[in-house]
């Protein structure tokens, strides 16, 4: 679906599965699905692990086993089609410095535009009831990100390995997070990096700054590789750093540590296939 008007003032495409029972009457809760660019959820040679499989697949193989029902899948990009600049949930500091982004309003893009576009265009449980979230690697912490900007619009929400900043206080992100000083974070938090603009996309901090009756009601599905495969292989110390956060104020995640994990797309489906039914246990009561 393209949405020729956007927040990014351009046109912003974003991709839309429906279950085949669809053409019957009724509404769907919808889970959206990121990453980076687009179609990286969609696309079975992503990387060499994936042996060909995506998550269509993965969603299709659990519902003919009757592990899920008929939901909506909804695949969003939240940076630049080429995949140069990274998807990060928020409204970038310095997008002029990212060709190809737009006015960078990618939070604005999600909540204004994505998802009144979804809820207008399908048949979808258009509530906080019916929606769900999940993500690998940056895609986690878009998922999470969104999830801590409006509990109230969703559900639940997994991710698998994200690249969460580090929270050092309540009120930042730790100076020497290696991530925050990438290059590719110029255009999203300006040259030098404004430190609220980087606190304000943290969800570690978000939940720690909010109330613990919002991340009660959520169901989390937060996974991350092993110790074993710091630091180039799992996000492992930033997983664990935020799921100690989020149960010390008022949140309980259902997931955890995957042993065997590895920070590729093989590991990041069967995440898809152990949050699935979890997602759908949560949205189930919004089917209608």
């Amino acid at each position: 679906m393209t949405l020729p008007k956007t927040s990014l003032g351009t046109a912003k495409t974003f991709k839309v599965y429906l279950p085949a029972g669809y053409v019957s009457t009724g509404r769907y809760p919808v889970l959206y699905l990121f990453r980076g660019t687009v179609d990286e959820w969609l696309n079975p040679t992503q990387d060499e692990s994936r042996q060909g499989r995506n998550a269509v697949s993965i969603y299709e193989g659990l519902a003919k086993q009757k592990a899920v029902g008929e939901m909506i899948l909804v695949f969003v990009g939240l940076g630049s089609d080429d995949g140069q600049w990274p998807g990060i949930l928020s409204n970038w500091v310095s997008p002029a410095l990212a060709p190809g982004v737009g006015t960078g309003r990618f939070a604005s893009y999600l909540f204004d535009d994505v998802i009144p576009a979804v809820d207008s265009r399908y048949r979808t449980v258009a509530n906080g009831q019916g929606r769900a979230l999940d993500g690998f690697s940056l895609g986690g912490w878009a998922a999470l990100q969104a999830a801590t900007l409006q509990p109230a619009s969703f559900a639940s929400v997994g991710a698998y390995d994200g690249t969460f900043p580090l929270a050092g206080s309540r009120d930042q992100v730790k100076a020497d997070d290696g991530v925050i000083k990438a290059p590719f974070m110029d255009a999203v938090f300006g040259r030098p990096r404004q430190a609220g603009a980087v606190a304000a996309t943290s969800p570690a901090n978000r939940i720690w700054q909010g109330e613990s009756s919002q991340w009660k009601r959520l169901c989390w599905l937060i996974e991350y590789g092993p110790e074993a495969a710091e630091p180039s292989d799992a996000n492992f110390y930033r997983g664990e750093s935020l799921v100690q956060i989020l149960a010390a104020h008022g949140g309980e995640n259902q997931l955890g540590v995957r042993p065997e994990g590895r920070h590729n797309w093989w590991t990041a489906d069967e995440h898809l296939k152990t949050s699935l039914p979890r997602h759908w246990e949560a949205l189930r009561g919004s089917r209608k």
